[in-house]
Formats: structure tokens, sequence, C-alpha cells
């Protein structure tokens, strides 16, 4: 049994098995159009995005890091008609019983030059040290040397004792010396092949420390350093490419978490600020 039925903008066909619906057939130019196809196309690119333009993301130093230093979230950058700006933890402000200081404001600026001056502090000692880093590698380098150069006269004069001990035993089984006489020297031969045994076995112990000694040096930290060395102002890029984390406890206790190892345990900026440098 076969029926058919309009539904819609679509004719449906039926059978005892199946619908099958037809596609609508659509012929452009029929009818006058009410509005142009290029207003129309306009219009439905409105519709898609909404009626907003996408919100330009402002890059500023600090973006992201200021963290309050009890509940660990980021703080809100808030920013006054005067133009001044301050960060505080909006967790804060909707917990009154929270241990976070409620209301407690940071300036933006103070910030800034707390960092700017930490990541300043952070360069010239990961200078210094790398100088320091040059100089024991030199000192290695001499010692490794040195090391070398001992061990290779210490394995000289060890074959000569065993020829030597060697020709005294021909010299013995020849008849040329006693056995008193060759045991007396077959002695001081021993001897002195044993203190060369431990002198070599201490030069190779030596050795195996020098070859194991890393370097102190950290080459991804040299060459961010090296990138960053000659910046003159606190940038995006800059605060980005070495710092984590900026955990504010008060006003005066500021700590920052660094991207690298940690190369500063504890370092005063001004007082009474108390800077906390830690990776």
């Amino acid at each position: 049994e076969i029926s058919c039925s309009l539904v819609g903008s679509e004719m449906c066909i039926r059978d005892s098995r199946k619908t099958v619906p037809q596609e609508p057939i659509i012929v452009e130019g029929t009818h006058e159009a009410i509005i142009s196809k290029e207003t129309f196309l306009l219009a439905q690119r409105v519709i898609r995005r909404g009626n907003h333009e996408p919100r330009k993301v402002s890059n500023y130093p600090l973006r992201g890091l200021v963290c309050c230093g009890n509940c660990k979230r980021t703080m809100t950058r808030r920013k006054l008609k005067d133009g001044s700006v301050f960060y505080t933890c909006h967790h804060s402000n909707h917990d009154r019983d929270t241990e976070c200081r409620v209301g407690e404001k940071y300036s933006e600026s103070r910030l800034e030059d707390i960092v700017y001056n930490a990541i300043g502090d952070f360069l010239a000692f990961t200078e210094k040290q790398a100088v320091q880093n040059r100089e024991v590698g030199d000192i290695r380098k001499t010692a490794i040397k040195d090391c070398a150069a001992k061990l290779k006269a210490l394995q000289t004069q060890t074959d000569q004792l065993k020829n030597g001990k060697l020709r005294l035993y021909e010299k013995y089984t020849s008849g040329s010396i006693s056995k008193a006489e060759y045991l007396k020297q077959k002695t001081a031969f021993d001897e002195k092949l044993a203190e060369n045994a431990e002198a070599i076995q201490k030069a190779h112990e030596r050795m195996q420390e020098l070859d194991s000694e890393c370097s102190c040096s950290d080459e991804r930290v040299n060459q961010v350093c090296e990138q960053y060395r000659n910046q003159t102002a606190l940038t995006f890029e800059l605060t980005h490419a070495f710092i984590k984390a900026i955990y504010v406890h008060d006003a005066d206790n500021i700590e920052i978490l660094w991207k690298f190892r940690d190369i500063l345990s504890l370092i005063h900026i001004s007082e009474p600020t108390r800077l906390q440098l830690i990776s």
C-alpha cells in the first residue's frame, strides 16, 4: 500500500516499509529579492559572531602571574579612574571568613618594580655563576690532564719494575746471584710494584670522579639570560620567560616562583620588602 502526504515543505512517499523524504528543489531568480545577496551574507556573518567585535587581549607584564599568597589563586587586576592599577584577592571579596587579606590592594607599578629588580639580580647572579663555572671547568680540565699524565707515568714505571724483576729471576737461574740476594731484591721489587698498583688505583678513582662531575651551568638558563640581558623595561615576554608565579603574602613579603632551578635562595631587594626567590 502506498500513500502520499505533504509534511511541512517536504513531500513524503510512504509504503508499509519505509518513508522516503524528497529534497525540495530550489531555483534562484524566480522571484525578486527583498535584499541583495551581499547584504544577506553580511547579516549572516554578524549573526554568527554576535554584535561585538572580538575583545583585544592586552599582554601587560604581570598578566596571569600575580597570585594570592594564601589561597594561591590568581589575583584580580583593577584599574581606577585616575589610571592607577592594583591587584586584589577576588576570592577574599566574596568570602569574609577567608584568611586572605580582605580588601588589601597591591599597586601594580610597585610589583613591577620589584619583579624587574628581581630579574635583574637573577641575570647578574647567573652571569657571575657562569664565570665561576668557566673557571671551575678550566680547573677540572687541568686536573684531568694531570691525572692522565700521572697514570701514564705510573704505568711506565710498573712495566719497568716488572722487566727488572724478570731480569733478576734470570740472574738467579743462571747462578749469577745467590738465592738470598735474589729474595732480597725480589722483595724490594714487589713492594714497589704494590705501591704503584695502589697509586694507579687511586688515580683511576680520581679520574672517574672528574669524569662524573657535571657542570653547574644550565645551558637553557644561559640562553634565556643571554636573550634578555639587555632588556631595559619590564615586558610580558621578559616576565613570562623567567617566572611561573608571583605570590603576594602581604605588602612586605613577595615570593617569586621561577621557571628554572633554584639559583637564589633568599635576597633582599629593598627594605622593608623581603623578596623570596624560589624554584
